[in-house]
């Protein structure tokens, strides 16, 4: 993840699906052959995919919404949580590298956050947001957020690899 100390206290906050830097952004891309729809059904599929779930991981891409491919990935059948917590975050980033090269215009929002640190300030998500709502005065200081910001910090690391991708 990034350090907050490189971005002093220049946030980019989001939540909802209208945002692009939510897992629920529509968003078409393509990994290995395999088309999604959103950074949330690549996630999910993945999962199944991690855990061997070969019944819920096809219903996870036929899926149309992301609530329904999120509860789908709460069903994956072997899942145990060491081995999701050593894979969530390498699996979020190769989504979000995805879906952000192969759509130029999520790319250019993107790229308009340069020297921010990307938050997710979802009030209840303590893993991959910050459990705390962008108006709360205690999102301006990371040491006071409530969650990991997991998302934030993996789509803030996305933008800088491909930025770096783009300049060399």
């Amino acid at each position: 993840m990034a350090s907050n100390s490189f971005y002093g206290n220049n946030f980019t906050f989001f939540y909802t699906a209208k945002s692009p830097f939510s897992q629920f952004h529509p968003a078409d891309f393509e990994v290995s052959g395999v088309k999604y729809n959103c950074a949330e059904q690549y996630m999910m599929h993945q999962k199944a995919v991690l855990f061997g779930d070969d019944e819920i991981a096809p219903q996870i891409l036929s899926a149309e919404k992301p609530g329904q491919m999120k509860a789908l990935g709460r069903k994956v059948k072997n899942f145990d949580e060491q081995i999701w917590r050593k894979n969530r975050e390498r699996i979020v980033k190769e989504g979000n590298l995805a879906k952000f090269s192969q759509n130029n215009h999520l790319k250019k929002e993107m790229m308009s956050t340069q020297g921010t640190m990307l938050v997710e300030a979802s009030p209840r998500d303590t893993i991959w947001g910050i459990g705390l709502g962008a108006s709360n005065p205690k999102a301006q200081d990371p040491k006071q957020w409530r969650g990991q910001n997991l998302l934030g910090g993996i789509l803030t690391d996305v933008r800088e690899t491909i930025m770096a991708a783009e300049s060399g």
